[in-house]
């Protein structure tokens, strides 16, 4: 049975070399005794010295907080990170991603957060760029760069706006118990797109279901991290190839986008009246293969009967007010 206190999920794969940074940033972590906290570290099929190195590092800290490590066969986070969420303690859990260092106060910011706010389904800071000393940013780079989970996450700090309706992993803070009964019954639907590398738009697709279940998202500019890229990330071949992956994601994500759309409508049979007169009508003459899709998807979702059943819809469905 879960108790107060913090989970932190440390999952990775062939992050030796990354692991002693990011785990500096965790001993640094000041609670103030307020509550309980422990590291969840799941090593994903590496082939490299992860485990031994987080074993060595955590031990020269001589921490209380106790660092439990597992290990996953199965290629991609998603399923590490199902492992850590079955043997994490406490109510509230943290992504840590293994190139990201928190503030000495994120911790205890995002546990009082979560404590009073239970209104909040997940809530996520702002990121910071670190790089290796005598490395600077490509120009193409700028402060604030989504893909890269990097910059704010909102215009200020507060609730997050459903057209945004999503927050990054890196940091991200949310209760085991609602994660556990969003995907109790259905498993990611990106598991079922051909190109495996969709999976790492997980933490969208988790937030996607948290808005339908009816939970908010809250961004907080004082929840700050480090995301410490080396110079294989800060390529435009990287770039390009994290757009091409979350153009495939879109198949699924656009969807969950349309069920949030149509179930956050305050009058819906006037909403939907206005999808049955005017949706066909911009399908027929639009030229925009994105946008016809994006219709197609909104009169399957409204109107199946008439427009054929979408498997993906359907299943979404299961996702709402859970």
């Amino acid at each position: 049975m879960a108790r107060p206190g913090i989970s932190v999920i440390l999952c990775t794969h062939n992050g030796a070399a990354k692991l002693p940074a990011t785990l500096d940033y965790l001993a640094r972590q000041n609670v103030n005794g307020r509550f309980e906290w422990e590291i969840v570290f799941v090593d994903n099929n590496s082939t490299d010295r992860s485990i031994e190195i987080a074993q060595e590092t955590w031990q020269q800290y001589n921490s209380e907080v106790p660092l439990f490590i597992y290990k996953e066969n199965t290629p991609g986070k998603y399923y590490a990170f199902q492992l850590a969420i079955a043997k994490a303690s406490f109510d509230f859990f943290i992504i840590c991603d293994d190139d990201t260092g928190f503030q000495e106060d994120y911790l205890a910011r995002a546990f009082n957060l979560l404590t009073t706010h239970p209104e909040i389904g997940a809530a996520g800071g702002r990121s910071l760029l670190k790089l290796p000393e005598g490395t600077t940013a490509p120009g193409w780079l700028p402060e604030d760069y989504e893909p890269f989970a990097l910059g704010k996450q909102a215009d200020q700090t507060g609730y997050v706006p459903l057209k945004k309706g999503r927050l990054w992993g890196a940091g991200l803070a949310s209760r085991k118990d609602l994660y556990k009964k969003l995907y109790a019954d259905l498993p990611s639907l990106l598991i079922e797109l051909q190109d495996k590398k969709a999976m790492i738009s997980e933490d969208t697709e988790f937030c996607a279901r948290v808005i339908l279940s009816g939970g908010k998202l809250y961004y907080d500019e004082n929840l700050v991290l480090h995301h410490m890229l080396d110079s294989s990330k800060l390529t435009t071949a990287h770039r390009d190839e994290l757009q091409r992956i979350h153009g495939v994601s879109a198949l699924v994500l656009d969807r969950y986008r349309t069920a949030i759309k149509v179930e956050s409508q305050t009058n819906k049979w006037l909403y939907k009246m206005k999808i049955f007169f005017i949706i066909p009508l911009k399908l027929l003459f639009s030229r925009n293969l994105k946008s016809k899709a994006r219709y197609r998807s909104l009169l399957q979702y409204v109107y199946p009967s008439l427009y054929g059943s979408d498997h993906i819809i359907e299943r979404i469905r299961t996702c709402i007010k859970k």
